[in-house]
């Protein structure tokens, strides 16, 4: 019995104190390392909360060590001033087959949508649910007005039809759009074929805005970086976050028109990047630095695939969307239990870290998100779920 109440004791505590954290972080959850600092009774060991490959920080990390064990390197990046915006470009031009001058450096891909938003969206904006919050939150609500359209939640994944969304776009005079491929936080995938044929139909907006930020998990090439120069009203934007393991030292970037980006950086977008997160861009045409990247990214898909099978077959409770992201959302079928409760069975039961998705549009409180770890953390996690009763 006291063990019991010794539990329920330290679940309410953790409940009062993240609800507190949450509050604080908008429609952002708290960070992992924010609940251990502020709620210590809990021992937060999986981060299923934010969206990385671990096997990607490890090889990062190998090569960082190496560079600030050179005390003089070190010295001289944190004194000096960093490279430019434009500079950074350069690098990221080399890696990705694009011009410099269509390439925006941000301090993280969510500073490149907010610049792209503000700077250059007017009118009307098609905004597809559920989606990434930053779409709808950094829109200039005096300037543009927001359609919302929600995906067709079918059996096992969520989708759109071309046709459909055309005809809505074309009836209500819309001129811009986002979609996020793979979609975020359900992990749908257009694929690449169907993602041109998209943009070819759309060639009348003024601006579309494909965020690519997952696609390194969709198994195969499915990026239309390559088709970047085709259509005229496309940005482009990638995140370093999560196909490298790195959001702490944020770096992301966005390709899009030449004026868009002279406009952003004769806008204050001069100094905005880190010397961690320079380094890092310069690795990007590394060669051996890419190849172990490569190796990480496989070794990260092939146990995403087993992991997203296991999954499915884990608790027959919980539905889980086939997803080619390295996230899954999750649905709580079982109309007895809450997502709260299977929240805090697992932090506090198992110290896992889950994403309520009740506070994401277009969805309910039945939702939740969860990401992929190594394959030691995912084989916990799946054991965690099958003892949820």
């Amino acid at each position: 019995m006291q063990q019991q109440s010794d539990k329920e004791a330290i679940i309410k505590k953790a409940k009062e104190k993240y609800y507190e954290l949450k509050n604080k972080s908008g429609s952002h959850s708290p960070s992992a390392l924010l609940i251990q600092k502020e709620i210590p009774e809990v021992n937060l060991t999986i981060d299923c909360c934010f969206l990385s490959n671990p096997y990607a920080t490890e090889a990062f990390m190998k090569r960082l060590k190496s560079a600030i064990s050179n005390e003089k390197w070190l010295y001289s990046q944190i004194e000096s001033y960093p490279a430019q915006n434009a500079q950074i470009a350069e690098d990221v031009a080399k890696s990705t087959g694009v011009k410099a001058e269509n390439i925006f450096i941000g301090n993280g891909a969510t500073e490149a949508i907010s610049a792209i938003l503000n700077n250059f969206i007017q009118g009307k904006i098609l905004i597809m649910l559920p989606t990434f919050s930053p779409y709808y939150e950094y829109v200039n609500k005096k300037t543009t007005t927001i359609h919302y359209y929600p995906l067709i939640k079918g059996e096992d994944r969520y989708y759109f039809d071309i046709e459909n969304l055309f005809y809505y776009c074309i009836t209500n005079d819309i001129n811009n759009m986002v979609v996020i491929n793979p979609n975020n936080p359900d992990g749908s995938l257009v694929t690449r074929d169907k993602m041109k044929e998209l943009l070819e139909k759309f060639a009348f907006m003024d601006n579309i805005i494909l965020d690519e930020s997952f696609i390194e998990f969709a198994g195969t090439p499915e990026s239309v970086v390559g088709s970047f120069y085709e259509f005229k009203n496309l940005t482009i934007v990638r995140s370093m976050s999560k196909i490298f393991g790195i959001a702490g030292i944020r770096a992301g970037f966005c390709i899009t028109k030449s004026e868009y980006v002279s406009k952003l950086l004769n806008s204050g977008y001069l100094w905005n990047s880190n010397c961690f997160a320079i380094y890092f861009f310069g690795l990007l045409n590394d060669k051996e630095f890419m190849k172990e990247y490569e190796a990480a990214k496989d070794k990260y898909n092939l146990e995403l695939e087993s992991y997203g099978k296991a999954l499915e077959t884990c608790n027959p409770k919980i539905k889980f969307y086939k997803s080619k992201a390295n996230f899954f959302l999750g649905e709580l079928i079982d109309k007895t239990k809450t997502v709260e409760e299977l929240m805090f069975y697992l932090l506090c039961e198992h110290g896992i870290y889950i994403r309520q998705c009740a506070d994401k549009k277009g969805l309910s409180d039945r939702f939740f998100r969860i990401s992929s770890r190594n394959e030691e953390e995912n084989k916990k996690i799946i054991e965690a779920f099958k003892n949820f009763k």
